[in-house]
């Protein structure tokens, strides 16, 4: 069994920093946090990073409203460089509660805008130039994020509970958050994911733009609950 954490910072911070440490210690793999509404996980993020050795380090989640996909790339490659390659960019659309009462953005196409930005972040941590047109985001300038990669793709979590936004993140991502999955479906939830894993097109490129090849896409695989 693989396990993970979930770390909440707050006034309580350091005590949650030293349960993590003994986590780790334990054999955790992976300690992810996230914010809803509540203050930014990045800075938790950064302690924890500078404070853990070998376990995965993430969010779960960031929506993909309150921040431009290049600002989640930029804010992932610090934290790449900080951890020596163990971030896990999570992933999700929280909900339309949140993101139009609290950030004051319309919470509009939250399966196009999911893969838009995974598309442009792994473009992005991949160090090509962001030459990219979507439905919803177009870039033509060809910006290219510089800095010292530990590696060039960061994995990405969604989280994901209704039957299209399941097949979509098997297509897209490396992981999945299954808010609210009983456990007892997880053997489903693998297949499912599997499944569109295998039956999805090589990722394509940009329209009308050339990028490099990427090798095959693992499987998506299942991990914690996530919330954002």
């Amino acid at each position: 069994m693989r396990l993970g954490v979930l770390a909440g910072g707050g006034t309580a911070w350091r005590e949650s920093l030293e349960k993590v440490r003994i986590a780790e210690s334990l054999g955790y793999e992976m300690v992810a946090t996230g914010e809803s509404w509540g203050p930014s996980t990045v800075p938790w993020m950064t302690l924890l990073a500078e404070h853990t050795e070998r376990m995965s380090v993430g969010t779960s989640i960031l929506n993909i409203y309150s921040r431009s996909p290049a600002a989640i790339a930029q804010e992932f490659a610090m934290l790449e460089v900080i951890s020596g390659g163990r971030m896990v960019c999570g992933l999700g659309s929280s909900g339309h509660r949140v993101i139009e009462h609290f950030h004051g953005i319309a919470f509009d196409r939250p399966l196009r805008r999911l893969r838009e930005y995974a598309e442009i972040v792994n473009l992005l941590i991949r160090g090509d130039r962001l030459e990219y047109e979507g439905d919803i985001f177009r870039m033509g300038r060809g910006f290219r994020l510089d800095y010292e990669r530990p590696r060039d793709h960061v994995p990405i979590y969604i989280a994901a509970i209704t039957p299209r936004s399941i097949q979509q993140t098997g297509e897209i991502a490396d992981g999945i958050f299954p808010i609210h999955w009983p456990k007892n479906r997880f053997r489903a939830l693998r297949k499912s994911l599997s499944d569109a894993s295998e039956s999805a097109p090589p990722p394509a490129p940009a329209r009308g733009v050339k990028k490099k090849p990427r090798p095959p896409r693992k499987k998506a695989r299942a991990v914690g609950g996530g919330g954002g």
